[in-house]
């Protein structure tokens, strides 16, 4: 039977319309990030710098190998936020750029707040984004990611990143910025907060291990539930983010001086909240082999219908609680709306994970919770199948 006019229109509205309170338009574009206009033109023993933007991680890990480690310091010291974002980069120069380069911004940012020439909207603005880099910095976590551009985009890492045997990796969904990373009181659906809670299950669970949580808000995501959340353009560009980022951790862990695991004894686990599903389903294809496991919870799909479509050999878990507001988005797909069959259901054919004791859509990592316990599990390889891998009933 043909599709008419009316019935169309009634499938786009059912697709789009619980989504739509947010705008239409893309991910963000972005200007040059400080100092990558000179970057581009600097040299280093006559070689141009590997492209801050578009550079290959393994090709950043072997430029600065070969760079050596006093060029690598002088390039931190003149061009730190480029440095604190190249994928490839040692975690070392890394942490120390972006420590330099949160250090430069709230300087600027307070000169801002301090200019009596300019509107008093404008100083309040800077005041409140320096106040917000000054509580990040006082978490003391070593900082992967720092980009103040636009919304802002930020990581930060606990446990020892560059040893760590399981290593896993908080992808956030919809709504999420610097100014948002962070747990705001009683919340646990920020990434700060799920990895936070995520590494506490982990010490819990496995005193000994040897684990690391990166907090990752890498991408630029749907501002709210609008539009750009039903479809996958934010995702096709947080998938690149996330292939780097992996790409670069295993590059730079596994550099010939380093001392660091090799890539075959790296375990990566992604954990990929709500919209996070879709990038971690956009990205699966190519990711390396060091990820074993991909987690998926409060998603309203993955961009595919079975498990088979994402073409991975990572193990897809799967988590769905029974009060999550997600269960009541269409999980169908139509003229690049929707994002597919729910990976709780049967056929999508995902270990499932009971999630009984979830409260509503960001209480998947709160403390105490079986739920949890279980992410943990699955992220240090404690477990080899779920409790149950049937249908989700309460879909």
């Amino acid at each position: 039977m043909g599709f008419t006019r009316a019935s169309l229109t009634a499938l786009v509205a059912a697709l789009v319309l619980p989504w739509c309170s947010g705008s239409v338009t893309g991910p963000e574009p972005a200007e040059p990030l400080p100092g990558a206009v000179a970057w581009s033109r600097h040299r280093v023993d006559g070689e141009a710098l590997p492209d801050a933007e578009q550079a290959e991680p393994q090709t950043v890990a072997d430029f600065l190998t070969d760079a050596g480690r006093q060029n690598t310091d002088e390039l931190v010291e003149r061009f730190p936020f480029v440095m604190g974002n190249l994928d490839g980069a040692p975690l070392r120069t890394r942490f120390a750029a972006n420590r330099r380069a949160i250090a430069l911004e709230r300087a600027r940012l307070a000169a801002v707040a301090a200019d009596q020439s300019l509107s008093e909207p404008a100083r309040s603005s800077a005041r409140r984004t320096e106040a917000m880099y000054r509580r990040l910095a006082e978490n003391r976590r070593p900082v992967l990611l720092f980009d103040p551009r636009g919304r802002g985009r930020y990581a930060e890492v606990h446990g020892d990143l560059a040893n760590a045997t399981h290593v896993a990796v908080v992808v956030p969904g919809t709504g999420i910025s610097t100014r948002s990373f962070d747990p705001r009181s009683g919340h646990v659906g920020t990434p700060g907060a799920m990895a936070a809670e995520l590494y506490r299950t982990q010490r819990a669970l496995s005193p000994a291990a040897s684990t690391a949580v990166v907090a990752w808000a890498g991408y630029a995501t749907p501002q709210a539930l609008g539009v750009g959340a039903a479809t996958a353009r934010y995702a096709e560009a947080g998938a690149e983010e996330l292939r780097d980022l992996i790409d670069g951790l295993i590059a730079a862990r596994s550099s010939p001086d380093a001392g660091h695991p090799t890539r075959s004894t790296t375990r990566v686990t992604l954990l990929c909240h709500s919209y996070g599903s879709v990038v971690c389903g956009r990205a699966a294809e190519k990711l390396p082999e060091a990820v074993h496991d991909i987690v998926v919870f409060g998603s309203p799909g993955m961009g595919v219908d079975t498990v088979t479509e994402l073409h991975t050999d990572a193990r897809l878990w799967a988590a769905l609680g029974p009060s999550d507001w997600i269960r009541h988005v269409p999980n169908v797909r139509f003229l690049g709306f929707g994002h597919g069959r729910a990976p709780t259901s049967a056929a999508f054919g995902a270990r499932r994970i009971p999630a009984t004791d979830v409260r509503g859509h960001d209480g998947y990592l709160h403390r105490d919770t079986d739920t949890a316990r279980r992410f943990a599990q699955i992220s240090l390889d404690l477990v080899s199948e779920p409790h149950h891998t049937g249908a989700d009933t309460h879909r």
